[in-house]
C-alpha cells in the first residue's frame, strides 16, 4: 500500500523527519497548565480542508474551549483540533471562505492530543511491540493515525529516545543524555482523525513503568584488577568490554556488585557507545548473532534488552539460514527481538519458522535504480523445509526455495509515480508431499512487510505490497541490497495460520 506520496523536493527544509528537531520540539511540552491544547490540521491532497487541502497544514486548535474535551480533567493530557483552515490564524480581515460546513465538520474530526508522563520510562521491547500494532490499527474503531512523535525516557539507558511515525513508516533514535536536574519522563503526541484517545493511552501506558532509582557505584574495595580498572580508568574498562562477547560481558556483570553496576546500570550503554566511537573513529560497530548462538550487541542495546533477546530467540525455535545475522543499529536488534517474542506468543506447534535473507548484487541494484521501469529479482534462497512424521510413522521432509521479485506497478495518481510491487517465486512446490500455507514477514525497525501464500504449489504469488521509490524498504535496498524475512510454514488443513500483529 502506498502512503505519503510526496516528492522529496516538496519537503525540503521542512525538517519534518529531523529527529533533532523533534527532540527539541515545543509541541511535546504540555500546555494543559496554560489551558491550551495543541491542534494540527492536515492536508492529504483531497481538498477536504485538512490543513491546506494539500501537503501538511498546521494550526492551533481553538474550537472546543482551547482544545480540551468537556469532561477531561487529567492534567497530563493536552488536546487539540485542527483549525477550520489549517492556515495561519485568521483575524477580522480574513478573506477565506468560512461557509463550507462539510469542510468544517471534517476539520473537527482531525485533531491531536498529547500525553505527558513524568517519572515514567518505556520498556523498549513492549514499546516496539505496541508500535507494530499502531501500523495496523482498526480505523473504524480507533481512528486514523496520521503522525506520532515522542521524546521518551527508556529503561536501561540514560539517553533520550526520540520516536517518529508517519503511517506505517517508523523512525527512532537515541539523542542526548537527560541533563542533571531535568525531569525524566515520557512525552508523546498523536495526530490523526477520529482518534480513540482511550485506546491509544491505555496501549501506551502498558509499555511504561516507573523510573527505577539508580544506585551509585558501590566502590567496593578488594584485589579485583577489573574493579580497580573500572574505578581508576573507566574509559579503558569499557573499551576492554567491547572485545567480549555479550554473554561474557553479562557473566562479568554477575561477578560482584561493582561489576553489576558497571555492566547493568543505565549508564553502561552510553559509556559503551562512546567507547565504540573512540575505538572505531566515530563509526558504529555492527551487532552479530552467530548460528551457534553467540551474540555481540551490548554496545547497541541495553543489557535488559539483550537478555530478553537471548531468551526470546531461544524459545522461538526458528531455524536460521544465514551464518550470521548482522545488526547495523540498536533498533534492528529491537525489531528482531520483537519478532521472536511474537513467535513465542503464537505458540503454534504445527507451524515451523525460518529466518532467511534475500540478497541482490550491488551492480544489479545500481542498474535497477538507474533505469526507470525496470524489474529485478533476488538470488534464489534455499534451505527452508517442513519436517513431520507421517501416518506410517516415517519421517518426511519437504524443502522449499524462494525468490523475491520487484516489478513495476501501475500508478493511479496524477501525475503517475514510479512504484514497484513485490512478488514471491516458489520453486519446487508441486513436488511437496502436502499443501502448505506460508507467510513472509519483514524484520526491520522502519517498515512492516507481510505477505501470505495460501498454496505453496503456486509458482508465483503477487502480493498487495507496493512501494514508491522513497519508501524505507527501497531506500534500504539502495544502501544494503538485502531483505531479512521470517517465513512461517504450516500444513494446509491444520487450522489457520495465525496472524502476527493483526496485519495479515
Amino acid at each position: 500500500v502506498i502512503r505519503g506520496i510526496i516528492e522529496p523536493r516538496e519537503l525540503t527544509e521542512l525538517g519534518a523527519r529531523d529527529m533533532t528537531k523533534i527532540a527539541a520540539s515545543t509541541d511535546l511540552e504540555t500546555r494543559s497548565s496554560e489551558g491550551h491544547g495543541h491542534g494540527h490540521g492536515h492536508g492529504h491532497g483531497d481538498g477536504h480542508g485538512d490543513g491546506h487541502g494539500h501537503g501538511h497544514g498546521h494550526g492551533h486548535g481553538h474550537d472546543d474551549g482551547h482544545g480540551h474535551a468537556a469532561d477531561c480533567t487529567d492534567p497530563s493530557h493536552s488536546h487539540g483540533h485542527g483549525h477550520d483552515h489549517g492556515h495561519d490564524h485568521c483575524d477580522d480581515s480574513c478573506d477565506h471562505d468560512h461557509s463550507d460546513k462539510v469542510d468544517s465538520r471534517h476539520n473537527k474530526e482531525v485533531g491531536s492530543f498529547s500525553l505527558v508522563k513524568d517519572g515514567l520510562e518505556v520498556d523498549l521491547l513492549k514499546f516496539n511491540r505496541w508500535v507494530r500494532v499502531l501500523a495496523t490499527l482498526d480505523r473504524e474503531t480507533n481512528g486514523m493515525l496520521y503522525r506520532c512523535k515522542a521524546v521518551l525516557a527508556q529503561a536501561g539507558s540514560t539517553r533520550k529516545l526520540v520516536f517518529h511515525a508517519v503511517a506505517d513508516v517508523v523512525e527512532q533514535q537515541e539523542l542526548g543524555e537527560w541533563r542533571e536536574g531535568e525531569t525524566r519522563g515520557c512525552k508523546i503526541v498523536f495526530i490523526g482523525k477520529k482518534l480513540n484517545q482511550q485506546w491509544f493511552e491505555e496501549g501506551f501506558m502498558k509499555t511504561t513503568r516507573p523510573i527505577r532509582l539508580q544506585f551509585p557505584d558501590p566502590q567496593t574495595q578488594g584485589p579485583s584488577a577489573l574493579g580497580r580498572l573500572f574505578r581508576n580508568a573507566s574509559d579503558a574498562f569499557y573499551q576492554m568490554l567491547l572485545y567480549c562477547w555479550t554473554q561474557d560481558a553479562s557473566r562479568l556483570g554477575r561477578c560482584s556488585k561493582q561489576m553489576a553496576h558497571a555492566v547493568f546500570s543505565d549508564a553502561a550503554l552510553p559509556r559503551l557507545q562512546r567507547a565504540t566511537e573512540v575505538a572505531l573513529g566515530g563509526t558504529v560497530r555492527k551487532g552479530l548473532q552467530l548460528q551457534g548462538g553467540r551474540l555481540w550487541m551490548h554496545a547497541l542495546v541495553s543489557m535488559p534488552v539483550v537478555n530478553a533477546y537471548a531468551k526470546a530467540v531461544k524459545e522461538a525455535g526458528a531455524e536460521f539460514h544465514v551464518k550470521e545475522l548482522v545488526f547495523a543499529s540498536g533498533p534492528e536488534v529491537t525489531a528482531a527481538a520483537v519478532t521472536w517474542l511474537e513467535l513465542n506468543d503464537l505458540a503454534d506447534e504445527t507451524a515451523q519458522y525460518h529466518v532467511m535473507e534475500f540478497t541482490w548484487r550491488e551492480e544489479t541494484m545500481d542498474k535497477f535504480f538507474a533505469v526507470p521501469g525496470s524489474s529485478t529479482s533476488s538470488g534464489l534462497v534455499t534451505g527452508a523445509s517442513y519436517s513431520y512424521v507421517n501416518d506410517l510413522g516415517d519421517h518426511e521432509e519437504d524443502r522449499f526455495k524462494f525468490r523475491l521479485l520487484l516489478k513495476p506497478a501501475p500508478s493511479d495518481t496524477d501525475p503517475p509515480i514510479e512504484q514497484h510491487r513485490i512478488s514471491i517465486q516458489l520453486v519446487g512446490g508441486k513436488t511437496s508431499s502436502q499443501v502448505y500455507m506460508m507467510s513472509f514477514h519483514s524484520i526491520h525497525p522502519e517498515y512492516q512487510l507481510h505477505m501470505m501464500v495460501d498454496d505453496n504449489r503456486m509458482p508465483f504469488v503477487e502480493s498487495d505490497a507496493v512501494f514508491h521509490k522513497w519508501h524505507p524498504l527501497m531506500a534500504q535496498l539502495r544502501t544494503m541490497p538485502r531483505l531479512r524475512l521470517l517465513i512461517r510454514v504450516k500444513p494446509d488443513g491444520s487450522g489457520p495460520l495465525d496472524t502476527m500483529c493483526g496485519c495479515c
